[in-house]
Order: structure tokens, then C-alpha cells, then sequence
């Protein structure tokens, strides 16, 4: 027991002697923690838009294999504005509108 506490006491005299370093090295220490993560953050934003803007552009174009052969589908096609019901016309003139209920009829999914 009296080595631990003589340790201790050892312990307290050398934090006791050299606060004003480990409190200065603490501070650049977090200094640099913080200045790591504003990066990472930074980094990780830009990450994130780009991953997004690939798996939007893989989304527009479908692959796959029927009957042994290679299906390439594009799901965005140039559409006469005719073929647009008016519904969608609207949602684009507005900033937002709820089109679930409209494609849940359109679909005949309405419950």
C-alpha cells in the first residue's frame, strides 16, 4: 500500500512541477484534434457530394442479363411536353409538391 501511495505522492509533485507544460501541450493538443476533424468534416462533405452525384448517374442507366444477353435500360428519356400530365407540370412550377397520393393513383397502389 505505502509504494502506491509514495508513487502517487511522486505523481503529484511532477504534475505539481510541470502544469503550466502539460496544460499548454494539452491546449495544442486540441488545438490540433479540432483542426483534424474541421479537415475530415471538410473532406467528408466533399466525399459526400461527389458519391452522390455517381450514384445519381449510375441510377439513370439500368444494367442487366435476360435471356444470355446484356440489357442496357436508360431510365431518362426526352419526352414530348404532351406526354406530361398536368400534375407534374405543376410540381415543377411550384418548389415542392407531395406527388405520393398522384403516383399511388397513377399506379393503382391506392389502398
Amino acid at each position: 500500500m505505502i509504494p502506491w501511495l509514495v508513487a502517487a505522492g511522486v505523481g503529484a509533485l511532477l504534475v505539481a512541477a510541470f502544469w503550466d507544460e502539460i496544460v499548454d501541450w494539452l491546449k495544442e493538443l486540441t488545438s490540433k484534434i479540432a483542426n483534424l476533424f474541421r479537415n475530415i468534416g471538410h473532406a467528408a462533405k466533399i466525399f459526400a457530394q461527389k458519391v452522390r452525384g455517381r450514384i445519381l448517374k449510375i441510377l439513370h442507366t439500368l444494367f442487366y442479363k435476360e435471356n444470355n444477353k446484356w440489357i442496357k435500360e436508360t431510365t431518362r428519356a426526352e419526352v414530348d411536353e404532351s406526354e406530361v400530365p398536368a400534375w407534374a407540370k405543376a410540381g415543377v412550377r411550384s418548389n415542392e409538391t407531395d406527388v405520393t397520393d398522384t403516383y399511388k393513383q397513377e399506379l393503382s397502389l391506392a389502398m
